[in-house]
């Protein structure tokens, strides 16, 4: 049956088209995509200003646009790092008495975090419900900001 609707959706778009790409449509895509992404003296300025921008004040303009994401990206990573190379832990008298169970925990928000940034791009069916959540409902991500915010004062290193 979905074979038969691919085929039928097929045909429309070739009689919205004219027909299937030819190779000189191909090539026409090809090179119009190189200058207006790759090539494009407008990218290169931005991408240079927020290059600088980073350098100078540790954010950009770009980043603030997106902060949530911008701001999740950079604690995933510095999460990871933290428990691949951190000699410290909290203490014995905390959540974690052992460098294991820190890193273990560390590791688990920053999986938490990965959720919430594919969910929040829409790229990943969430694992709770099988669907595109919200991502303030989904319980992985209320809970992976529950516990960040249990260890945000352990996470030094």
């Amino acid at each position: 049956m979905s074979e038969r609707i691919k085929l039928d959706l097929d045909e429309e778009i070739d009689e919205l088209f004219g027909g299937p790409p030819t190779l000189l449509d191909k090539i026409w895509w090809s090179v119009y995509s190189l200058f207006s992404r790759k090539l494009n003296p407008i990218q290169w300025y931005r991408h240079t200003k927020w290059f600088i921008q980073r350098g100078r004040r540790g954010y950009s303009d770009r980043d603030v646009w997106n902060l949530y994401q911008y701001a999740a990206k950079v604690l995933r990573g510095s999460l990871i790092q933290l428990a691949n190379e951190s000699l410290g832990y909290p203490g014995e008298d905390t959540e974690w008495p052992t460098h294991e169970d820190w890193s273990r925990d560390l590791l688990e928000v920053a999986g938490g975090l990965n959720h919430y940034i594919l969910a929040t791009k829409f790229e990943e069916t969430c694992t709770c419900c099988g669907n595109y959540c919200n991502d303030m409902e989904c319980p992985i991500v209320i809970e992976t900001f529950q516990k960040l915010f249990e260890m945000w004062p352990g996470l030094w290193d």
